[in-house]
């Protein structure tokens, strides 16, 4: 009885967790770089997740731009110097991901593009 209440209520935690996430996955599908940045549409979606969130996981990107980690490193330095002349620094959290410098700021351009 006591573990069938357990398992309910994680059950009810890791629905919560899903629909949470579905919302951010939603929110990001929204964003799309401005043209003058040419990114490519796995770019764009990299540059969705590193906008909406403080430190965008290798594995988050990964599993986001279906891709392996290898090609996310190639994606993460061609972006580096595509988003340089708008001001923005794509910087690496060792052992977690990737950050952006101005988060706020690129999901504002994100939106109006």
């Amino acid at each position: 009885m006591l573990q069938e209440v357990h398992y309910r209520r994680r059950i009810n935690e890791l629905e919560t967790e899903v629909e949470r996430l579905r919302q951010g996955r939603e929110e990001d599908s929204r964003l799309s770089a401005p043209l003058a940045w040419r990114l490519t549409p796995k770019e764009n979606i990299v540059a969705a997740k590193l906008a909406t969130r403080e430190i965008a996981t290798i594995e988050a990107l990964c599993v986001e731009a279906d891709c392996a980690e290898d090609t996310l490193r190639v994606f993460i330095s061609r972006m580096r110097k595509k988003l340089a002349p708008a001001g923005y620094t794509i910087r690496n959290v060792f052992g977690r991901g990737y950050v952006v410098n101005d988060r706020a700021r690129l999901k504002r351009e994100m939106q109006g593009a």
